[in-house]
């Protein structure tokens, strides 16, 4: 196995770090692509910014040879912004990678992307996964990312199990979703750069365990995980929170969630393509 430098978008946050840690593992150099770079960071760190253009001579001049995009701006909150800063910045980092001299890039994606996906989340992701599978890149769709410390929706979920006595359950906690342990998400994504995808029919994976579990199944493991005692779960539906948190985005509020995470967890792909056997079990 060659040694590669692969440039990590999202580097700082809970899945990009765990991935950077396990390319470091298996002998790669990490490159972090990040906002602000500081001097005495343990890793070589590149500005970068999703609405900004990357000068492909970086990358050259770095030696990298692997791409893995896992960042994504979600303070953008209209279809009009999200497509202009997510959907085009990554296709503008796509290219700048390819015009340094390319290898194998990775796009990180979400089970929430498929056609007919409900969310902004899903449907923008969908769009930019078409544009890094004509670049002949991999395109990973992780299910719900757990594990300790966790970020995205279950930090949120953990944040508020910590926080409150009486949870609510969104989707009445009979939502099923795809888990994935971040550790195993990390090692097979730092693999998957090794070598480009046989085909682009087998460019897509499908990163989550088949078995699915509930929302409410989730919740009270993440209570039992983090040893918080009694808990109340309170069973809700979830159009109600989501129409509070649009509301408060109308108003310009800015929040810790956002109301289309709430469209993207409870629309998740109905039926995810696995491969046989699965690859993420």
């Amino acid at each position: 196995m060659s040694r590669l430098t692969v440039a990590v978008t999202g580097a700082q946050g809970y899945a990009g770090s765990l991935i950077a840690n396990a390319l470091e593992a298996r002998g790669h150099t990490v490159v972090e692509l990040v906002r602000r770079p500081k001097i005495d960071a343990p890793r070589k760190q590149v500005m970068f910014d999703l609405s900004q253009q990357l000068d492909p001579s970086v990358l050259r001049d770095l030696g990298v040879n692997g791409l893995i995009h896992v960042a994504w701006d979600f303070k953008q909150v209209t279809s009009d912004t999200i497509r202009r800063v997510n959907r085009n910045g990554s296709i503008r980092l796509f290219d700048s990678f390819l015009a340094a001299g390319g290898g194998t890039g990775i796009f990180i994606s979400t089970i929430a992307a498929f056609d007919g996906a409900k969310s902004l989340y899903g449907q923008i992701k969908r769009e930019t996964e078409q544009e890094a599978l004509q670049r002949g890149f991999w395109v990973v769709r992780p299910g719900l990312i757990q594990g300790d410390e966790p970020g995205g929706i279950v930090g949120v979920m953990l944040k508020l199990v910590k926080k409150l006595p009486i949870v609510p359950v969104l989707g009445y906690g009979k939502r099923v979703l795809n888990p994935i342990e971040a550790s195993v998400l990390s090692k097979w994504v730092s693999q998957l750069v090794e070598a480009p995808p046989p085909s682009v029919e087998a460019a897509i994976v499908v990163a989550a365990r088949p078995e699915r579990q509930s929302l409410d199944e989730i919740v009270r493991s993440l209570i039992q995980k983090n040893q918080l005692g009694r808990r109340l779960l309170i069973p809700l539906p979830w159009q109600p929170v989501w129409l509070a948190l649009r509301t408060a985005e109308a108003l310009g509020l800015k929040l810790n969630l956002r109301s289309d995470s709430i469209i993207s967890l409870m629309n998740q792909n109905p039926n995810p393509t696995f491969s046989d056997p699965p690859v993420f079990s």
